[in-house]
């Protein structure tokens, strides 16, 4: 008995990626790419599954099938694009979601970012979140009235997240949230805290009080 290919199409040509995605399944369309499915097999009707995935709207099928390289200019019989299929059937928000959490644009173009590479990203939001916060808690100090301090330091805080969602983990809306949480955006403020509670301890303390350093100053 010979194995059945993963993209063994039935009598109408529909391949089980097809209809796990027409079924909203998420994990089985994570499973089927993970074993080799083509994104872009089509059945009898020029349909792919990409054009499948939007008759259910569900965002994740949507955004999986996207990642793993479906053709989203690729029309069927009618010369319908799964972009018109998600309008025609009202799914069109969780055609654009699903593009947005991919970086492009709702026609499939990617969004300008500053920093694309992945790696350079996550150095770029480390170093601005610690020496940003750096800059906040000099603010706080340096403010001549504790009022004013707080609200320049509502200010900084406020520009130091929009750089890092907007302009360098390119979220554009709550939906893309998981851009956030999978980053090293959390860390870097764990991090940027510590540090700078240990700069204000060593400079304003331990070299203050510490036997050690007074009898160094002292000599």
């Amino acid at each position: 008995m010979q194995p059945i290919s993963v993209d063994t199409q039935d009598q109408e040509g529909h391949t089980s990626l097809s209809w796990a995605a027409y079924q909203g399944d998420a994990i089985s369309v994570e499973l089927l790419l993970k074993a080799g499915a083509s994104p872009n097999r089509t059945d009898h009707q020029g349909l792919n599954p990409l054009h499948w995935a939007v008759t259910k709207g569900n965002t994740a099928c949507i955004k999986r099938i996207i990642e793993a390289g479906a053709e989203l200019d690729k029309r069927d019989h009618q010369g319908k694009t799964a972009r018109d299929m998600s309008v025609e059937l009202k799914s069109f928000a969780s055609y654009k979601r699903a593009l947005l959490e991919l970086g492009m644009d709702e026609r499939g173009k990617e969004l300008d970012r500053p920093i694309k590479d992945s790696k350079k990203v996550q150095w770029a939001v480390f170093a601005v979140t610690v020496l940003g916060m750096g800059g906040v808690a000099k603010t706080l100090e340096l403010s001549s009235y504790w009022w004013l301090g707080w609200i320049l330091m509502g200010i900084e805080c406020w520009g130091i997240h929009w750089v890092v969602t907007k302009q360098l983990l390119g979220v554009k809306e709550p939906s893309q949230s998981d851009k956030i949480t999978k980053s090293n955006y959390l860390c870097a403020i764990i991090v940027g805290s510590l540090v700078w509670v240990g700069w204000v301890w060593v400079t304003r303390y331990l070299c203050k009080y510490n036997p050690f350093f007074l009898s160094v100053r002292g000599n």
